[in-house]
Order: structure tokens, then C-alpha cells, then sequence
């Protein structure tokens, strides 16, 4: 197929008369391709356009372009979004990691070039700062950089019309006000606010892009958090020195309740649960509901402590404090109900014992033999009958905690999940009514 091809070319050019020359483009079925390619970025065009633009023309950067309407008004900037990776949601500091490539466009007819022949599609620049710029900042920004592997990763196209559009990866650290008073079935609202910094809204008007506005990169790992919807709004920054325009982007995060149930939720439970194992002891078994009741009492109060270290810090009361909170409520509930059992059962025995005993040593100087023993076998008689008074009401007060425990548990947690459920679904369907309310 080549030599057929440089076989005809040859033919053509001794016809013209022509000198014969051979260039790689010849042999090259895309060769047209690559000319038009070429004439595109010629250096010549090139060199004619950024000369009208920038010094036939005057070009001043210190001043914005004019409104699109009838050269009045403020100019418009278009933002849009694209959502690379979000990470490192930090509810103790109250902060989350966001990489993103960030896209500006607006319009300045200074950089018009479409009167000029050629088939440009749009110019690149290098140096972007030959060109007004808009001083676009994000307000609740910790820390960010600009990612420079190899190259910086920006570029400013300027198309015939004079549209320019710039893009830039960057990788942000952003505040996120959290509030915990669900935690941890809460929904987190996390926002990506932007505003100008020194054009107030009479020079610039910041607008979210049409088309697309915010794009999301698919299969986030996020471990303890599930993103749900965003929403995107326009607002307006009142300060000291000016109204400012300003836009934001709302995401919802959906914290993962599994991690929590298995380690805070079932565990707390069963402690509970283990503690009601002393209801069906003995009331003599001394020994064993002491070992039980301390070591629950030991363990629940551990538990308690190492999930206070790693959850987030809070003036108010969360969900998970006021459930741990419960659950040593109960436990020490079924100590305090040992406790009574106990003193029921020996200590009010032995008092009522040590009377009896005083009672017998003050006859015992005038009783004879018979009488003395009569009085020991009543003595007996009465010992054994209040030590079997005392523990028929201990096991009438460990019967009355077997049923009264478990009721206890299950009201409470029917109104717990009950109230803390309808929370978390009422601030789901708060953040969706909202982002149909935008959307309409």
C-alpha cells in the first residue's frame, strides 16, 4: 500500500514538473491530519494573536473585564467542581480532606480573537498571570496546595470568543461544623464555601456552572462515613468592607453505624445482661454476687472509659453517652439491688439475733436447767424463723428484679432507638427536601 502511494505521488509531481521531494508525510496515511494539526498551533498565528491582544491592544490586567451587558455590569464567573477523593473525616477536629479539580470560565472581550483566520480552537497559556484573573478563594479552608508532580497541574485556555476557562488540581483541607448530639447515628452536613476576596458584587457575581456544576467521582473509601446527596446554592458574604458573592457546595455523610454497634452497643448490652445473672443466685451466695457485681461494674466502667477516649468531645450530651450511661445505671442498679438482698438477708438477722442473745443473758442468773434449755430451743425456733422470714423476702426482691431489669431495658430502649431513629431520618429527609427545593 505505501510504495503504491509513493508510486502515485511520484507520478503527480513529474507531471507538474516539480521537484521531486520526499517527506515522512508521504508515507504517512494521517498526514492530513497532522497539517491541519500543525497550521493550528503555527507559531505565526499564534505569535499575531497574543501581539493584537496583549501589546497592540494595551492590555491592562490590573482591570476586570466589562458586564456582558452593554459592557455595564458585574462580570459573571462560572464555577464548576469535579470531586476526586474526599477523606480523612475528622469529627474530633471537625475537618475533612478533598482533592478536586476546581474550574473557573468568564468571559473578557479584550481576548477576542475569532476575527482572525484560522482554525484555532482555543490558545494555551503558559504564564497565566498575562491575563486578569478573579481572586476566587475558599472560606473555610484550614490548609491547601496546589499539586506539582511533574508539572503544576493548571492550564488557562482562551477560545475565540473570548471565553477563558482555567483548571486547577488541588487538594484542600477544609472545616466542616459538626453537630454530634446524634452521634453516632448522626448525618453530617460538610460545606465547600467560595467567595471573592476583594471584588465586592457590584465587579464580580459568582454563579455555578449549567451544565454539570459539580461531578463526583465514583467509589469514595470513606470507612465510617457513607456519602449520601449535595446540594449546591449562591449566596452573598456581608463584611465590614463590602457584599461579596459567594457559592457552596453542601455534601451529606452518612456515619456508618455498623463499627458502632459492634463495639460499643453490643458489648455495653451484654455487660447489662451478665449483671442479671445475680437475680438467679442464691441470697446466701455471698461470694459469688460480690466477684459478679464488681467485675461487671469493673468491665462497664472500662468500656466506658476507652469509648470516651476515641470519640469526638462535646459540651452536650451525645446518643452514645446517655446509652453507656444507662448501661452503668444498670449495672450498678443490680449491685445496689445485691446490696439489699444482703443486708435483708444477715445484717438485719444478726441484729435481731444479738437482741435475743441480750435478752437470754439477763435470766440467765435465775433460770434453772429446764428453763434454760426451753429458752435455747425458743431461741432456735425464732433464729431459724427470721432467717427464714429474710430470705423469702430477698428472693421475693430478686424475683421482683428478674422482671422488673429486663422491662426496664426494653422501655428504654424502644424509646431510645425510637427518638434517635426518627433524628436521624428527620435530618436526611431535611437535607433532601432542601436539595428538591434548589432543584425546583
Amino acid at each position: 500500500m505505501l510504495l503504491n502511494l509513493l508510486v502515485v505521488n511520484l507520478f503527480l509531481l513529474l507531471q507538474s514538473g516539480g521537484a521531486v521531494r520526499l517527506t515522512t508525510s508521504m508515507f504517512d496515511p494521517y498526514s492530513t491530519t497532522m497539517a491541519d494539526y500543525e497550521d493550528v498551533n503555527s507559531k505565526g498565528k499564534k505569535s499575531e494573536i497574543f501581539n493584537r491582544i496583549f501589546d497592540e491592544s494595551g492590555y491592562d490586567t490590573k482591570l476586570r473585564p466589562p458586564g456582558l451587558k452593554n459592557g455595564t455590569g458585574p462580570t459573571v464567573i462560572k464555577v464548576s467542581l469535579h470531586i476526586r477523593s474526599i477523606e480523612n473525616i475528622d469529627d474530633v477536629r471537625m475537618q475533612y480532606s478533598v482533592q478536586l479539580t476546581f474550574r473557573q470560565e468568564w468571559v473578557d472581550p479584550r481576548l477576542k480573537f475569532s476575527h482572525i483566520q484560522g482554525n484555532i480552537k482555543y490558545l494555551q497559556l503558559v504564564i497565566a498571570n498575562r491575563i486578569w484573573m478573579p481572586d476566587i478563594f475558599f472560606s473555610n479552608e484550614k490548609e491547601g496546595r496546589l499539586h506539582e508532580l511533574m508539572i503544576p497541574n493548571l492550564f488557562t485556555r482562551v477560545f475565540p470568543d473570548g471565553q477563558v476557562m482555567q483548571s486547577y488540581r488541588i487538594t484542600l483541607l477544609l472545616s466542616c461544623p459538626m453537630n454530634l448530639r446524634a452521634y453516632p447515628l448522626d448525618v453530617q452536613k460538610c460545606p465547600i464555601q467560595m467567595a471573592s476576596y476583594g471584588w465586592t458584587t457590584q465587579d464580580i457575581v459568582l454563579q455555578w456552572r449549567k451544565e454539570k456544576p459539580v461531578d463526583m467521582a465514583r467509589d469514595f473509601n470513606m470507612p465510617r462515613f457513607k456519602m449520601q446527596e449535595h446540594s449546591i446554592s449562591e449566596c452573598s458574604s456581608i463584611t465590614a468592607t463590602g457584599n461579596y458573592s459567594c457559592i457552596k457546595l453542601d455534601i451529606a455523610f452518612e456515619r456508618e453505624f455498623g463499627f458502632y454497634l459492634i463495639q460499643i452497643y453490643v458489648p455495653c448490652s451484654m455487660l447489662s445482661l451478665v449483671s442479671w445473672v445475680t437475680f438467679w443466685l442464691e441470697p446466701t451466695a455471698v461470694e459469688a454476687r460480690v466477684s459478679l457485681g464488681v467485675t461487671t461494674i469493673l468491665a462497664i466502667v472500662t468500656q466506658t472509659y476507652g469509648i470516651n477516649q476515641s470519640a469526638p468531645p462535646a459540651s452536650y450530651v451525645k446518643a452514645m453517652d446517655v446509652w453507656t450511661s444507662f448501661c452503668q445505671a444498670m449495672v450498678f442498679g443490680a449491685l445496689l439491688e445485691f446490696a439489699l438482698v444482703n443486708y435483708i438477708t444477715h445484717f438485719r438477722v444478726v441484729v435481731k439475733k444479738k437482741r435475743l442473745m441480750a435478752f437470754e443473758d439477763l435470766d440467765n442468773n435465775t433460770d434453772n436447767d429446764a428453763k434454760e434449755k426451753l429458752r435455747r430451743e425458743i431461741l432456735e425456733e425464732a433464729e431459724a424463723k427470721l432467717v427464714a422470714t429474710a430470705l423469702a423476702k430477698a428472693k421475693r426482691i430478686d424475683l421482683a428484679a428478674r422482671v422488673l431489669f429486663p422491662l426496664i431495658f426494653c422501655i428504654f430502649n424502644i424509646s431510645y432507638w425510637g427518638y434517635y431513629l426518627k433524628l436521624y431520618f428527620g435530618l436526611l429527609d431535611e437535607f433532601k427536601a432542601g436539595l428538591d427545593q434548589l432543584r425546583n
